[in-house]
């Protein structure tokens, strides 16, 4: 069992499939919903699909463990929520934002792991 979802709560994501033809749309988070959602059209790769699964529901257990802060990364987690910088705005400044690299460093983990079996 990976220990870095040890702690999620049992408050799982719903799933939402759509269909854009735009190469760079994967799908998102939405917090205040609760869902992921996946662009459908974009699922011919794989491994880029569970980058994106993986990579989304780092961002739910993100968005829980900042609701009910333990930890210093917990806290870290809500300031950076609450100063979100988005990718149209300084897309730098959002890969650097510590919510974004936190995501794709569990999504790479996941991408390793499938890589090797």
């Amino acid at each position: 069992k990976n220990k870095k979802w040890s702690s999620l709560q049992a408050n799982k994501p719903a799933l939402e499939y759509y269909s854009n033809d735009d190469p760079g749309d994967f799908g998102g988070y939405t917090a205040a919903e609760n869902t992921i959602r996946l662009n459908d059209s974009n699922f011919a790769d794989p491994i880029e699909t569970a980058d994106t699964i993986s990579h989304e529901y780092r961002h739910c257990f993100q968005h829980e463990r900042a609701a009910n802060p333990s930890s210093d990364q917990d806290f870290a987690f809500r300031e950076n929520q609450e100063n979100y910088i988005s990718p149209s705005r300084d897309f730098q400044a959002y890969q650097d934002q510590l919510i974004e690299r936190d995501a794709r460093e569990y999504a790479q983990g996941i991408k390793d792991t499938i890589t090797r079996a």
